[in-house]
């Protein structure tokens, strides 16, 4: 074999050599960033249903400031009021662990989140005469936000677990441990009922 041909060969080895180095290691960064997002948005996701917990207290309040009220719709504001509690205590468990969400605690939070929209329309759907219309537009723009994250949360963790499925991804995954890492997704039917 005559010298250039063995430069040919080694440049265009080395070029390939480049070529997959940066697809493998893009493939990687791409995966890291979406775990990344992922995480940034599962912050804000809590945050949005906290909002919303903090809304159904509010809305307890005023409704529990008027006898009248209160004697009226006693037993929606202790279904509200349990549901709030239920909230408070699967919000606590998330927030507790670090690690991903599980797919128990993504069907629980997506259960309890949807119950206290439920149970918050329930209470809210004949007052509209008594209800502060700034507390009416707050708890609208949460769920709004809400719906807004999760729907965010759920593209990503789609992207995530897509590209661990194709080339080069699959690979990357099986290298990094990453191919074990699995995101569940909400239901997104459960919240965006009753808008």
């Amino acid at each position: 074999m005559d010298q250039s041909r063995i430069w040919l060969v080694g440049g265009c080895s080395l070029a390939l050599g480049i070529i997959l180095f940066c697809v493998m290691a893009g493939s990687y960064t791409s995966l890291w960033r979406t775990q990344n997002r992922i995480n940034t948005i599962r912050g804000y996701l809590l945050d949005d249903c906290d909002a919303q917990v903090a809304a159904a207290r509010d809305l307890i309040k005023e409704i529990s400031g008027s006898t009248a009220l209160k004697e009226a719709h006693r037993e929606q504001i202790d279904i509200l009021a349990n549901r709030v509690s239920q909230a408070q205590n699967t919000l606590a468990e998330i927030r507790k662990s670090e690690a991903i969400m599980t797919r128990e605690q993504v069907l629980g939070l997506d259960q309890v989140m949807a119950g206290l929209k439920t149970d918050i329309l329930a209470l809210t759907r004949d007052r509209a005469d008594g209800l502060d219309k700034r507390l009416a537009n707050r708890l609208k723009e949460i769920q709004g936000d809400l719906l807004g994250m999760v729907r965010k949360y759920n593209d990503e963790a789609d992207y995530f677990n897509e590209r661990k499925t194709v080339f080069p991804g699959f690979l990357v995954a099986k290298w990094f441990s990453l191919d074990e890492i699995q995101y569940p997704q909400f239901e997104i039917s459960l919240l965006s009922t009753g808008q």
